[in-house]
């Protein structure tokens, strides 16, 4: 896992992850595949400490799904 966190990192600081998130935008808003009135954020892949979380049953993961208007979307 951590050579992925290093990939990501390296992509992240030198730009690339950007390119790929705005060429995909671009290409996905060009399709009419974008719906620009919602937004979802979902969490549930990524697992917090045992204190973060609360201290709850070891391993338990919580179905996290955020909506936010699209006023509150990026540009």
């Amino acid at each position: 896992m951590q050579a992925v966190y290093q990939r990501f990192r390296q992509w992240r600081d030198n730009g690339t992850f950007e390119q790929i998130l705005r060429h995909l935008y671009l290409r996905l808003r060009e399709d009419g595949l974008i719906d620009l009135d919602t937004w979802m954020v979902d969490s549930t892949s990524i697992r917090a400490s045992r204190a973060a979380s609360g201290a709850g049953k070891k391993g338990a993961r919580r179905n996290r799904n955020t909506t936010v208007p699209a006023e509150a979307g990026p540009d």
